[in-house]
């Protein structure tokens, strides 16, 4: 299998440094043969020639060839679904939501732009007091944009409910990664009712009447060696919308009679544990969580909750800067939809040699560091 530089794909992991034009042999008249570079497994062969521009001095057109052998096997860049998950409390109204609107079209622009490796999709989940989808998985740039656009600031803040919403669109992906950017600007004040079961002590029978509450044989209470947590009922949401503290947890009791009945009961003492709790589902379920938090160093319940929510501490960003937005943005954009150096073949020029600009419009051929350095991604060709 022979590609040249007009060529179409490759998706081998290699990143070979071919010998600088300076040191190019000469062969027939006008032209300038190096010889070739071969991997070390013996499977690709990398090799360029230069030919002299007639009627042009010291100019060469440079034909750059991957070769491989038959038993290489090629596969297509890994596909990429993204849910951006995007605070839309009222503290963020304002130059906050502007700013945060901003990044995620920035982000969308590179995940499903020509560049992007892979069949990639986006959906935008938007959330205050309960979560909106503001569109489905998309490959249509304009079209999410758009959706990122419409999103408006006001109400509490439900982390749970955007990262419930978006497990819930990646259970339907058949995409290789399954990726959620989660950005919020402060504490959770809302989460779901925690739901479970326990076991009831202290109950008693008084007359052929079954007593659970206060009596002669004193206070039925609810074992707390027995709790188990069994998930979330996400029809109640729980909460002040003003505070990082909250009481939500229904469990249904059993005692020893065999009698059953539904209890209040302190398990969770805030919204952040439900918030955390939720997004270990989504990373049960093969997702891959990023978090931004847009605010000061001081609030320690939100980076408690934001940090416990990322897939690990280097998926975890931090800034009070609106500005510095995008930039988070696009990096965690880059990382999604990058390919591991798939037929990346990188060429340095000779210290006399300028790339010139002219690369025959094949896609993933780029220059760096003045022209001096040619990088040329097979799999985007």
């Amino acid at each position: 299998m022979k590609k040249r530089i007009l060529s179409c794909f490759l998706a081998l992991a290699m990143a070979l440094s071919l010998l600088p034009m300076s040191v190019l042999a000469a062969g027939e008249e006008g032209t300038l043969r190096p010889g070739s570079v071969t991997s070390s497994d013996g499977l690709v062969t990398v090799e360029k020639f230069a030919e002299k521009i007639p009627g042009q001095e010291n100019q060469y057109n440079v034909t750059l060839t991957v070769t491989t052998k038959d038993t290489v096997t090629t596969t297509p860049a890994a596909s990429t679904d993204v849910v951006l998950v995007i605070d839309a409390s009222g503290s963020m109204e304002g130059n906050r939501i502007k700013s945060a609107r901003n990044a995620a079209k920035d982000f969308a622009e590179i995940v499903l732009g020509d560049s992007a490796g892979g069949e990639n999709q986006i959906a935008i989940v938007s959330y205050e007091r309960t979560a909106t989808t503001k569109i489905a998985l998309s490959e249509d740039l304009p079209k999410v944009k758009n959706a990122i656009e419409n999103i408006r600031a006001d109400g509490g803040t439900n982390i749970q409910a955007g990262i419930k919403a978006a497990r819930d669109i990646l259970a339907e992906s058949q995409a290789d990664n399954k990726v959620i950017l989660v950005l919020s600007d402060g504490d959770p004040t809302y989460s779901f009712q925690t739901v479970g079961t326990g076991t009831w002590t202290g109950c008693y029978y008084w007359r052929d009447k079954h007593e659970w509450s206060d009596g002669w044989f004193g206070a039925g209470i609810v074992d707390p060696n027995s709790v188990k947590i069994t998930g979330f009922n996400y029809s109640k949401v729980v909460g002040s919308g003003s505070d990082y503290l909250s009481d939500g947890t229904n469990l249904t009791v059993t005692c020893k009679h065999n009698q059953t009945k539904n209890v209040d009961y302190t398990y969770y003492e805030n919204n952040g544990d439900p918030t955390i709790a939720e997004s270990g589902y989504a990373k049960s379920a093969g997702c891959e969580i990023y978090s931004i938090y847009l605010g000061g160093k001081s609030d320690t319940n939100a980076i408690f909750t934001m940090k416990g929510i990322a897939s690990s501490e280097e998926h975890f960003q931090t800034t009070d800067d609106v500005d510095a937005l995008a930039d988070l943005f696009k990096g965690i954009a880059g990382e999604v939809t990058t390919p591991t150096n798939a037929g990346l073949v990188t060429d340095p020029m000779g210290e006399y040699v300028i790339l010139g600009t002219d690369f025959t419009d094949v896609s993933g051929v780029t220059a760096a560091d003045d022209n001096k350095i040619f990088t040329w991604d097979v799999s985007q060709s």
